[in-house]
Order: C-alpha cells, then structure tokens, then sequence
C-alpha cells in the first residue's frame, strides 16, 4: 500500500509549529538552568562558610586571612607554575602576570580551606565566564579569573589604617570569631566581580559612605550569593539598578539605595546607625 508523503505546505506547518514550541519552551528551559546555576552557587557559598567555620574551630576561633598579599595563612594562594613561581605579583603600581587556569588552581590548593572542601570546583560559578572571556579585564584579549568568590575585608582582611582621614570602619576587621556579633546576619563569602584579572584582596565596602567600593557580581538575574559566619548561604536579589551598573571608579554617592543599606547591615564591624 502506497503511503501518502507530506506535502510541502504540511512540511512548512510542522516546521513552523516545533518553532513556535521551541520559542515559548526556549525562555523557560533558560530560566531553569539559570536557577540551576544560581543553586549550585549557592552550595559552593554554603560549603566553603563551612569549610571557614571549620578551619576557625581547628585554630581556636582565629579567622583564616582575607587575602594572601601581606603574608600570613590565607584561604587562597597566589596563582603560581608548576614550579612554584607566582605567576601573578605586585610590580609596585599594580597586580600582573602570565597565569593560566592551572596557576590559578594550584594556587586555591595552597590556601588554608582547601582541605576543608576538597575541590576547586566550589571556589568557581558556573555563571562566571571571565575566566574563558578574552575581553573580561581592563586590558584587551585578557582573560579574568577563575575564582568567583572573595572574603570581605572586615573578616580579618588586610588594613587600609585610616581612610580619607578619618576613623573609617573600613578600618576596622575582626580576627577572632568570638567577636562577631550576631553571626548569622554578617557575611563573609561574596560573588566578586573584579574586572583586573583576578579577584585581588578582600572584597571592600565602607559602611559610613552612602557608594560602593568594588562592584558585586550580579550573573544570577540580578541576584548575588552571600555566605555568612554561621556557615548559610542565601540567594539575595539586588534591588537598585545603580548597584546593578555600578562601575570599578565610580564614586558618586548612592543615597536612597537599599542594596547599601542591606550591606551596611551585614558587615561586621559596624555598629553605627543604619542609612545616611
């Protein structure tokens, strides 16, 4: 028996049908997988708060360092060769270097709370793409970095001493657990979206100016993980589109912004009143 073909219109009208499905799933298949992103992050924020508790609890309640510049157990290490070279230094008017993806990692493996967690898969969102960007830094075809998240200053990072002139609570950072009030409503584990080709030092804000210092990732919709000292981890939506835009030098002052009065909250050291 002679099986009818289709035709072309009825060709074109199931083509144009899987379109018209493909257009209307497309948008939500996105969503999900963004979700499915910002999830996974999230658990790589909860594991490495957990890995910070448990290092602190290993070394009687001393916070592991911020940042590895000034010397000192730091939860990271420098990006460094196979031989042990850092491949990415201070020259005296900024940070540089030839690191790859692999000097990068062997320098996570060097930090103090790698043992804690394992692996550097956790130390990297999925939605971070600087790493494999070849316009990600301020210097053209470079690449950024690997690590997606930072500790914040005030969780025993390096000093600035006084700021602009005054008694900043920039200055100000704790070093033993025991003096962080409140634990679960101060972060310590930030997204950082440092457009240098690595994320350098803590992650900086200063609680008594109405602006922001270093600009927050925002690769989940518009939303940011934070880990806190407790060891959770939250999925937290930026409010302000000035936070959203906001650029490394850009020092204009942001009154009214919700999303610095949310941070001023949060940091750990300061204890004046909440807005400006």
């Amino acid at each position: 028996m002679n099986k009818k073909a289709f035709t072309l219109v009825e060709l074109l009208v199931v083509i144009s049908i899987i379109a018209l499905l493909l257009s209307i799933l497309m948008p939500s298949l996105s969503r999900a997988r963004d979700q499915g992103r910002a999830i996974a992050c999230a658990h790589n924020s909860k594991t490495l708060s957990l890995g910070w508790f448990a290092y602190l609890s290993d070394n009687g309640g001393k916070l592991v360092a911020a940042d590895p510049f000034w010397g000192g157990p730091s939860w990271y290490g420098m990006p460094e060769d196979e031989h042990g070279n850092f491949t990415w230094r201070y020259d005296g008017g900024g940070w540089s270097g030839s690191k790859t993806l692999e000097d990068e990692k062997r320098g996570i493996k060097k930090g103090k709370l790698f043992s804690y967690v394992g692996t550097v898969d956790v130390y990297h969102c999925l939605s971070d793409k600087r790493s494999v960007d070849e316009n990600a830094t301020w210097i053209p075809g470079s690449k950024g970095g690997y690590r997606s998240y930072s500790i914040v200053q005030c969780m025993n990072g390096w000093i600035y001493g006084t700021y602009v002139g005054t008694a900043s609570t920039l200055a100000k950072s704790v070093k033993q657990y025991a003096d962080i009030r409140s634990p679960s409503g101060r972060y310590v584990f930030i997204e950082d979206n440092d457009s240098r080709g690595f994320n350098m030092g803590p992650w900086t804000f200063d609680p008594d100016r109405p602006m922001w210092s270093n600009p927050l990732a925002t690769w989940h919709h518009d939303k940011g993980i934070l880990g806190f000292a407790d060891g959770h981890s939250e999925i937290h939506k930026w409010k302000d589109k000035r936070t959203i835009t906001f650029k490394w030098g850009d020092i204009r002052p942001q009154k009214g912004n919700q999303d610095l009065i949310f941070m001023q909250i949060g940091w750990a050291t300061y204890t004046g009143p909440v807005g400006w």
